[in-house]
């Protein structure tokens, strides 16, 4: 059941219907910010899902620190202090060792120990 304007859902469900309506809508370009913030871990798993199978023509800008949710990106932007530090493909940005790499790292997706 739903109060009004949704006043009895928590964050995280408020923000699953958010990006769900917004999925419906067929957008040109969608634009994420820490989209699987406040999520469970099913849910980020059905969200990052989710964000793979976009409509075709659809652009998508994500704003995220959990890397995992980049998987199967064509390019990525790493801003530091508000300017743009790195770029490229994730294949490049794990060749070139800087602050992606660094931080997948951390997040344990290189295979490094």
């Amino acid at each position: 059941m739903m109060g009004t304007k949704g006043c009895t859902l928590s964050g995280g469900q408020r923000q699953r219907l958010a990006f769900a309506r917004a999925l419906l809508r067929r957008p040109g370009i969608l634009l994420l910010d820490e989209v699987t913030a406040n999520q469970d871990s099913e849910s980020e798993s059905l969200i990052v899902r989710a964000i793979r199978t976009a409509p075709p023509r659809c652009t998508t800008i994500s704003v995220t620190h959990r890397l995992n949710t980049l998987d199967g990106v064509d390019r990525i932007y790493v801003l530091d202090q508000g300017s743009i530090v790195e770029y490229g493909t994730p294949e490049q940005l794990f060749r070139i060792k800087g602050i992606y790499y660094n931080m997948a790292k951390i997040q344990g997706l290189t295979g490094d120990s």
